[in-house]
């Protein structure tokens, strides 16, 4: 064999691209591992990617301006505070997920070695994320026992709130003659919520005179944009009985409420279905009564869309 051989068999090897021995780990799906990591908590894809430090600094900044406006979201005078805090959450989860993507993408450590797996696991992140993330967990705690949101279905409540509008409800504030509220429907049960407004207080005698609200016989003006009060009389569709009948709380059948009874009225009187046609009674209450337990809190803000936006009077 001629003396170059092997040098001619080397340059071969190189020719055809034999891999070194040491060789770069491959990096598909480290990115989208890292990504998906720090969408179930900030910081961890940068953990995972070996820069704990920053993924430390990304935790305590993004748990920080969560917390905070998680707090100013379940006060209703922080709002606007809440509502800044938002947008700088929004611009700083996005800045952080790009950055758990980079870190991921360059990190030269194994991160569990296999593609498929990296990939495997980022999609368990992502559902993870969906039932037990800390800041949907954190979402959940603020609706159960704070403020919760909703939107508007129909035009009953207009122009107060219109079709389509998106509010804010916050739990356990002071309600008031005039307040908006999300309540229970005591006829459809706890799965209905309705939104509407307190005209009646515990206490008072309630009728609709002439499209005038009378509370103990002395009529009351409306609130701006509320045109007048229409009497109704029942349609009869759950309780034939009560067809052609005046309404509770209508001419000719006024309505004294109890120690925890509420008279409730839509500002937009021709199209709600309020408390004058309800034909179901809330259980040991009177016919055309909101229970004082029914009511889920006071509407405090229209928050999207964002021309719509406004505070309401808590």
């Amino acid at each position: 064999m001629p003396p170059g051989e092997p040098a001619a068999t080397i340059h071969e090897s190189a020719v055809f691209g034999c891999a070194p021995l040491d060789k770069h780990p491959d990096r598909w799906g480290k990115g989208f591992m890292a990504f998906a990591a720090s969408v179930l908590l900030p910081g961890l894809g940068q953990f995972f990617a070996g820069q704990r430090r920053r993924g430390m600094l990304w935790l305590l900044v993004c748990v920080a301006i969560s917390l905070t406006g998680a707090v100013c979201l379940a006060h209703p005078a922080a709002l606007p505070v809440a509502a800044v805090l938002a947008a700088i959450e929004t611009v700083l989860m996005l800045l952080m997920l790009i950055d758990a993507f980079i870190r991921g993408r360059r990190s030269d450590r194994r991160m569990l070695g296999r593609p498929w797996l990296r990939y495997l696991v980022g999609i368990g992140f992502l559902l993870a994320t969906a039932f037990a993330g800390p800041r949907f967990l954190l979402a959940y705690h603020l609706r159960d026992h704070y403020v919760e949101a909703f939107v508007t279905r129909s035009g009953a409540m207009s122009p107060t709130l219109m079709a389509g509008d998106k509010f804010l409800v916050h739990k356990g504030v002071d309600v008031r003659r005039y307040s908006l509220i999300v309540f229970e429907d005591p006829e459809f049960g706890p799965g209905t919520r309705i939104v509407s407004r307190i005209v009646g207080l515990p206490g008072e005698t309630v009728e609709i005179v002439d499209g005038q609200l009378q509370i103990d016989g002395q009529s009351i003006s409306p609130l701006p944009g509320v045109t007048g009060y229409a009497s109704m009389l029942y349609m009869g569709i759950d309780d034939r009985s009560l067809r052609g009948k005046p309404g509770a709380g209508c001419e000719g059948n006024p309505i004294h409420l109890g120690p925890d009874e509420y008279y409730v009225l839509g500002d937009n009187t021709t199209r709600a279905k309020d408390a004058r046609l309800w034909e179901v009674a809330a259980e040991g209450h009177q016919l055309g009564a909101l229970p004082g337990d029914h009511i889920i809190g006071g509407v405090t803000a229209i928050y999207w869309p964002p021309q719509r936006w406004r505070r309401f009077q808590e």
